[in-house]
């Protein structure tokens, strides 16, 4: 079974294998075009999560008063389509640069993310 050596190498089964430069290995400017579309992939569904559980607490403290349940709802639905959208957009990324590199063109450092 394969470890994780660090804190974060479990999350490269859910984000996939592409990793963001470090700044030695910037090469071009599709290196830099990555790791912003990976930093902003990242963020976006973070903010989604933290939105999400805003929205819980908010709905669990609301006490039934039906202004605070109803700004509650509009938050986990904001967060939900921000989080469908992170994963479709994260998604789309994925298959066209996958269809890239299949023919032979790489982008930056993330040859088939």
């Amino acid at each position: 079974m394969n470890q994780p050596s660090g804190p974060f190498d479990m999350l490269k089964d859910v984000v996939g294998e592409s990793e963001i430069p470090a700044p030695g290995h910037i090469t071009s400017v599709w290196d830099i075009a990555a790791a912003i579309a990976n930093f902003m992939t990242l963020m976006a569904a973070g903010l989604a999560i933290a939105g999400l559980a805003y929205a819980f607490v908010q709905y669990a403290t609301s006490q039934g008063d039906p202004k605070a349940v109803d700004r509650a709802q509009k938050a986990v639905t904001g967060s939900v389509v921000a989080f469908v959208v992170t994963f479709l957009l994260w998604s789309i990324r994925r298959i066209i640069i996958g269809t890239l590199t299949q023919e032979g063109v790489y982008i930056g450092n993330d040859p088939g993310i």
